[in-house]
């Protein structure tokens, strides 16, 4: 147990993004839900032997993906299966990243999110600058509240800087995928895929494969651009600018999936699409299997929401702001 802030063991640990540690693709969020950190055991500059054999149960660290900040934790396990590969360890988050600062750019030390390295302690002469830089503004918390959280015993404590082990991530950690088209909608034993945290018809079994092929036909409208999925359905990038779309499908539904459609429409723009591309102007689509009624097409125009319809068989639609929407984008039906 530290007693003072220069006994503090605090580490900067990195899972890296889809261009630099392209095989933990899709894995980044399940680890995050597990509370597992994971690390390939001879990453190079003694980095795989120091999280092997220095990095101990109590240590501090924080996670980030690139050089977006995710959360600080404190090591909770040994090694696990200390022979395999990609070695891991377990941990309790402490707080999760506070509100949209996510990116550092002040330097490139190797402590810091931008630095060249993927496990490694905050040097004893760092402690400070890294509570200013990194501690206080990311997380809200300082030097003394981590020695204060080394000597909680019991849940007694009136210090409550934790978060409770269980508790979900911010929607704005999760960070957006590159979309392909060949993935399959995930399922469960019961024969349903996975629900989200509303109700969504669309993930239903009945309706997940009408969903995809939908959303597949929509995307290839764009095949210049970059396209990527997080809990929204598909984010097209274009310059400085972000198409965020929603796809419904309907069945005698209208009413409930465009009303839903609204509702994660807003959300995930405010919620996650701004979070990660806070200077680009941001344009919204909802896209449909069948035509909806007209007075549900004006609905979300009086919310600036662009529809359009694409059903399997039979004519192709758009809003009028849809049109201008796909237009702006260079969508190959325009």
């Amino acid at each position: 147990m530290p007693k003072t802030i220069n006994e503090l063991r605090i580490w900067k640990h990195s899972h890296g993004t889809h261009q630099t540690v392209p095989m933990l693709d899709g894995q980044r969020e399940r680890l995050i839900q597990d509370r597992v950190l994971t690390l390939h055991r001879d990453t190079a500059r003694r980095q795989g032997k120091r999280f092997r054999s220095e990095m101990e149960p109590g240590d501090f660290f924080y996670l980030c993906h690139g050089n977006d900040v995710q959360l600080f934790g404190q090591i909770k396990s040994n090694l696990k299966n200390p022979r395999t590969t990609w070695v891991e360890r377990g941990y309790k988050v402490i707080r999760f990243r506070l509100g949209k600062l996510s990116r550092f750019d002040r330097h490139r030390k190797a402590w810091a999110p931008s630095g060249n390295t993927t496990c490694w302690r905050v040097p004893i002469k760092d402690l400070q600058p890294f509570g200013r830089e990194i501690l206080k503004p990311f997380f809200g918390l300082s030097l003394n509240d981590l020695l204060k959280i080394s000597r909680v015993k019991s849940r007694s404590s009136n210090v409550l800087p934790f978060i409770e082990e269980i508790e979900e991530g911010p929607p704005w950690l999760k960070t957006p995928q590159p979309y392909n088209s060949r993935q399959k909608s995930a399922q469960v034993d019961n024969g349903h895929a996975e629900f989200s945290r509303i109700y969504d018809p669309d993930k239903l079994a009945t309706r997940v494969s009408a969903h995809q092929k939908c959303l597949n036909r929509f995307a290839h409208l764009f095949p210049q651009q970059r396209k990527y999925k997080s809990d929204f359905d598909l984010l097209v990038v274009n310059k400085a600018k972000v198409l965020l779309v929603e796809v419904k499908t309907i069945r005698n539904d209208s009413l409930g999936q465009l009303r839903l459609a609204l509702g994660q429409v807003l959300y995930y723009e405010q919620l996650s699409v701004r979070i990660h591309y806070p200077r680009f102007e941001v344009s919204r689509l909802v896209v449909t299997d069948a035509k909806p009624p007209y007075y549900l097409v004006s609905f979300l125009e009086k919310y600036h929401i662009g529809l359009v319809w694409l059903p399997f068989r039979g004519k192709v639609g758009t809003s009028l702001l849809g049109k201008r929407v796909l237009k702006a984008f260079g969508a190959r039906m325009c």
